[in-house]
């Protein structure tokens, strides 16, 4: 699916100034430019090294303070910005043209010339299109030597380009697109983009600030109401955050400063990018976070995954329908991902605590006499207890593994996360493997306290004496009755997924459970991360 450029027809203004800077007489012919959005116009974010040819000062000479507020002489037109970040951008005014790349070079200022000349000469043999207070255009030349552009119509909010453009070339997905009246929010977090990475000479009107400031207030009262299915990109704490940040920019009837307008645009584009990803103003709208749109999920489990699951004590299965919370349709819930990982940090924190415990306790049982016999072989209860100790260590091991991985705080965001979750969505027990990795601490450590319990009770009932076999066989009998009873009063808040006893064994699915739309109507907290 390709997007032709948009049919917006203005007044010819703007070809009589570029004229003033071209030379009729060149026979110049650079590479032609290619159509692209802001992030993959922009090379800010590529590392530069410090050139070598630059000037590096010992000292400040007397009285030349002046020398600190000097800067290069840039071609006629143009002015040189910093950006709240930190880049430098460049902006020709009259001819409305940003780039980042150095138009003290003489050649990115000729080739800028001629692919404005060039493109907007293009924009108006196809679709009558002109440059006006309204429109910028943008240039950028990577690496390579290849320049990128795309048009910006501010009175639209839009990008447009004179090139069919294909929208996987802008980085969507194909499945994910529902018409052009769906694709406009697509263009329309670019256009956001846009402001964000240049966000001098301009203002933003009121009506925009108010409108973020509402959607915010939208965002906060979604998320204290109905939290489990919000389709927020914020946390309820970060749009605490945010709205104060947004209420002390204060109420001018425009604002034009920078960084004000870098923030709001950053804001924008998120939420925009969010009405883009939930389908806003189509038929099939997700309203709710859990809602499936592309096709149906269902369990996928082998009978290798049900060893597994059983083995380590139905863990997996736990962590499994966690992890489909946060990984509906192919993407991160932002909030939910947050949630989990601070989630996942706590418990993993807690572990060790409970393992260290566990291993005096071992030690301890160990030393009682009888336990252990010197010159004789094991006896069922040292080997029992050997194998609690051994599970125990494990516990820890794997906690401290798991929380090296996931105290780095730029797992926060949910981009690199995506990237993961996709390569293993796309591989037999990717997601499976995962969900089996988090529940291997937790597993371990219930898996020593019943091998404990296992020695104790061997220790208690094989000597056969009849009142200590009676009295403690009573006391077993009562807690386990109140641990069925307790059992039965948390299903009531957390029933299990595993309903289904059919089993998949296609090599084609993944053995990966999902959450089924009861759990998400019971709004269960055993598996809301």
């Amino acid at each position: 699916m390709t997007l032709a450029a948009l049919p917006v027809r203005r007044p010819a203004t703007w070809r009589d100034e570029l004229s003033k800077y071209q030379d009729p007489t060149s026979s110049y012919q650079p590479e032609p430019a290619f159509p692209a959005t802001p992030e993959g116009a922009s090379q800010r974010y590529k590392p530069r090294k410090l050139s070598s040819q630059n000037e590096n000062p010992s000292a400040i000479p007397a009285g030349q303070h002046t020398l600190l507020t000097a800067l290069p002489q840039l071609p006629e037109g143009w002015g040189r910005y910093i950006h709240p970040e930190g880049s430098i951008l460049f902006y020709h005014e009259r001819l409305r043209i940003f780039t980042e790349s150095d138009i003290s070079d003489q050649r990115n200022c000729r080739e800028i010339l001629f692919h404005a000349t060039t493109l907007v000469q293009k924009a108006f043999d196809t679709n009558g299109v002109t440059m006006d207070e309204f429109t910028e255009i943008v240039l950028n030349v990577d690496d390579d030597r290849s320049w990128h552009y795309y048009f910006v119509d501010h009175k639209n909010r839009l990008l447009f380009w004179v090139h069919p453009v294909d929208l996987r070339d802008l980085g969507t997905d194909l499945q994910r697109i529902a018409g052009y009246a769906h694709i406009r929010y697509f263009v329309e977090a670019r256009y956001w983009s846009h402001c964000e990475y240049y966000p001098h000479n301009r203002a933003l009107p009121k009506k925009v600030f108010h409108g973020l400031r509402g959607m915010l207030n939208y965002a906060k009262t979604d998320m204290m109401t109905a939290a489990d299915s919000s389709t927020s990109p914020f946390t309820q704490d970060e749009l605490v955050a945010i709205l104060d940040l947004i209420n002390s920019l204060g109420d001018d009837k425009k604002i034009d400063d920078p960084f004000s307008i870098w923030i709001i645009a950053r804001l924008m584009a998120y939420f925009t990018e969010d009405q883009f990803m939930n389908f806003c103003g189509q038929p099939c709208a997700r309203l709710n976070a859990d809602t499936v749109l592309f096709g149906k999920q269902t369990w996928n489990r082998t009978i290798a995954f049900k060893i597994v699951n059983m083995f380590l004590l139905g863990s997996p299965n736990e962590h499994a329908v966690r992890l489909q919370r946060i990984w509906v349709d192919g993407t991160i819930i932002q909030p939910r991902w947050k949630n989990f990982i601070n989630r996942l940090t706590n418990e993993l924190g807690r572990y060790p605590i409970f393992s260290t415990v566990m291993l005096a306790v071992n030690i301890s049982f160990l030393a009682v006499p009888g336990v252990i016999t010197a010159g004789s072989p094991a006896s069922p209860i040292e080997i029992v207890i050997y194998c609690s100790v051994v599970s125990t260590i494990g516990s820890i091991v794997f906690s401290f593994a798991l929380s090296n991985v996931y105290s780095d705080p730029g797992l926060m965001d949910a981009s690199p996360a995506a990237e993961v979750m996709k390569t293993l969505s796309r591989k037999r027990w990717g997601m499976a493997r995962l969900a089996i990795t988090h529940s291997l601490p937790v597993a371990c450590l219930v898996w020593s306290i019943t091998l404990f319990s296992t020695a104790l009770a061997i220790q208690i009932f094989l000597p056969k004496e009849l009142p200590t076999c009676t009295a403690l066989g009573v006391e077993c009998f009562i807690f386990a009755l109140f641990g069925f009873m307790s059992y039965r009063v948390m299903q009531l808040f957390a029933r299990d997924d595993d309903v289904d006893d059919g089993v998949d064994t296609s090599e084609e699915n993944d053995s990966f459970p999902t959450a089924t739309q009861n759990d998400i109507e019971l709004g269960s907290a055993k598996w809301c991360t």
